[in-house]
């Protein structure tokens, strides 16, 4: 299973990957505004993959999404 979390604050990111991190590592992308267009296209590519092993959580800053 996978699971999207969305959020509009930055710092509710951070505390979701400081947690990750605490539970033993689980793996996760992030996704957010700082991130060049490039490096936010590739993320989200290796999420899709499907020998992708980032399948507890996927961080997006709704922000971040691209305009087309």
């Amino acid at each position: 299973n996978r699971m999207l979390v969305f959020s509009q604050m930055v710092r509710m990111l951070y505390i979701l990957s400081d947690y990750c991190r605490v539970r033993g590592g689980l793996p996760f992308q992030r996704l957010d505004g700082s991130m060049p267009n490039d490096l936010r296209v590739r993320a989200v590519d290796h999420y899709n993959a499907p020998e992708s092993t980032v399948q507890l959580g996927f961080n997006i800053v709704t922000r971040a999404i691209p305009r087309e």
